[in-house]
């Protein structure tokens, strides 16, 4: 969910919000939402701290760098920001760029807020309009959402930045950050005045593709022109209106693609089937 103000965004934001939140019902994993990526991960050979110098297109497969050392696969998913792509990607620049140059991504602070009690509200989430506040944007009431993010009788609140002020204060220290959020929270809650446990702050440094108007059209683009029957795909957060569901749809898009490609390949000899690339940071 992209957090900004409504005139700086597509307004296919608003009605994809509308959409998720009106039109169908919401729902939450015991232990986190990162359940899913674990449970999927389970039996993968999954590497982290690896981060990927090239992705080149090489006569029947795929060949990828990570930090000096190249392997051959026979196909290749990325599904990392849109700048890390086209930056290790360069056989691919005449379908990366033109949505890179157009489509920037924005930071994100969020601030985690524990306390003694809960708030007395069943809402699992309070959303601030800029006249309420200019940088504080919504509150997710974490406790509300399943019984397991907080013991009983405390509150846990997930504080998300509006993006153009968490641009401003992404530099900031914590104790800056986290006291500027807790006054729209007491302001909020009164309740919990004096009943703060702790606070944490987390900087996303691209957390959201930046969707102004106009995206969209170049986002349909880009899309339309990704050739099914390629090695290298991609499933990402800039293909879409950012999300879980947008990462399930085009990963099984990708995957899908694939493998309907892969009978006409033949294999790498001595590869590997196939690689994904995600989240990937710069080296």
């Amino acid at each position: 969910m992209l957090m900004a103000d409504a005139d700086a965004v597509s307004k296919v934001e608003l009605f994809s919000g509308l959409a998720n939140i009106l039109a169908s019902r919401i729902w939450t994993l015991r232990g986190g939402q990162g359940r899913l990526p674990y449970a999927l991960a389970q039996g993968l050979d999954v590497r982290l701290r690896s981060p990927v110098d090239r992705v080149s297109d090489v006569a029947n497969g795929v060949e990828v760098t990570v930090e000096g050392q190249t392997q051959r696969f026979d196909a290749c998913v990325l599904a990392c920001p849109l700048p890390v792509a086209a930056r290790i990607c360069p056989d691919r620049a005449a379908l990366l760029a033109p949505l890179n140059a157009a489509l920037g991504y924005t930071k994100g602070l969020t601030v985690a807020i524990g306390t003694r009690v809960a708030p007395r509200t069943p809402a699992m989430l309070v959303q601030l309009a800029p006249r309420d506040d200019d940088s504080v944007a919504l509150l997710f009431l974490d406790h509300n959402k399943c019984a397991d993010r907080a013991p009983v009788g405390r509150g846990l609140i997930g504080c998300c930045w509006e993006a153009g002020a968490a641009a401003e204060m992404f530099d900031a220290p914590d104790e800056a950050i986290a006291k500027r959020t807790l006054e729209t929270v007491l302001r909020v809650f009164g309740e919990l005045r004096g009943a703060t446990e702790f606070t944490h702050v987390t900087r996303w440094e691209m957390a959201l593709p930046h969707t102004q108007i106009g995206a969209y059209r170049r986002i349909g683009e880009f899309n339309a022109a990704i050739d099914p029957r390629d090695r290298i795909q991609f499933a990402a957060d800039y293909m879409s209106a950012a999300g879980q569901n947008t990462a399930v749809e085009f990963g099984a898009r990708a995957a899908a693609a694939l493998d309907r490609a892969q009978a006409s390949w033949g294999s790498v000899r001595g590869g590997q089937p196939m690689l994904t690339l995600a989240n990937i940071t710069q080296p």
